[in-house]
């Protein structure tokens, strides 16, 4: 009798109109959140690439200049705050500076008192991933260029837009050979094509 007592009273105690308390809601999944949420960087320098190429630069008519070979170095990191959600993981947008040093040379009727010197082309931006796989890379880049002809007579150091592609073919591990074609468009309809070829060594 008391025990049927006891059971009465505590069903009274917590009648049916009383609520449970429910468990705390399970924290977003890791899918859900953002690049921001996640803490990924604005520029992953983790993931730095170097590319050190050798080419030829060729300049439109107007400059009456000869192809010139030139030496440089490319260096990129990836943007990993610009991904996608539906795709945080992926690498797509990316900032690049370019340095190269060459030699112009002018041949023009009459001879400029200054014909010839040192090119210096510096170049940065943003290049966005088109394809990329454990062999082969697509890559379009456009940004801006600055150009120094070492006192060339009749030519003007300038910024202009550049636009271009690189296409590369990994050989080893972290190694890629790239082929990368690069235009300069400058006053006046004047262009300079800078093509190269390189080595892309991701650290």
């Amino acid at each position: 009798m008391t025990a049927a007592w006891l059971a009465s009273l505590a069903l009274g105690l917590c009648g049916p109109g009383q609520q449970q308390e429910q468990p705390p809601a399970p924290p977003p999944s890791i899918q859900e959140a953002t690049p921001q949420e996640r803490g990924r960087p604005f520029i992953d320098f983790d993931w730095l690439e170097l590319s050190p190429r050798v080419g030829l630069a060729v300049f439109s008519d107007d400059y009456e200049a000869d192809p010139a070979f030139f030496a440089g170095v490319l260096a990129r990191a990836p943007m990993p705050w610009l991904s996608p959600a539906s795709d945080p993981k992926g690498e797509h947008f990316g900032l690049f500076f370019e340095a190269a040093l060459g030699r112009i040379e002018r041949d023009t009727e009459p001879e400029a008192e200054q014909p010839d010197g040192m090119l210096l082309s510096l170049a940065g931006g943003v290049d966005y991933t088109i394809y990329r796989d454990e062999s082969w890379l697509v890559m379009a880049l456009a940004g801006a260029h600055f150009a120094h002809y070492g006192g060339v007579s009749e030519l003007n150091d300038g910024i202009a837009p550049l636009a271009g592609i690189t296409v590369g073919f990994q050989v080893a591990g972290g190694v890629s050979i790239t082929a990368s074609p690069e235009v300069v468009f400058a006053r006046a309809g004047d262009r300079i094509m800078f093509l190269s070829l390189g080595a892309m060594i991701k650290f």
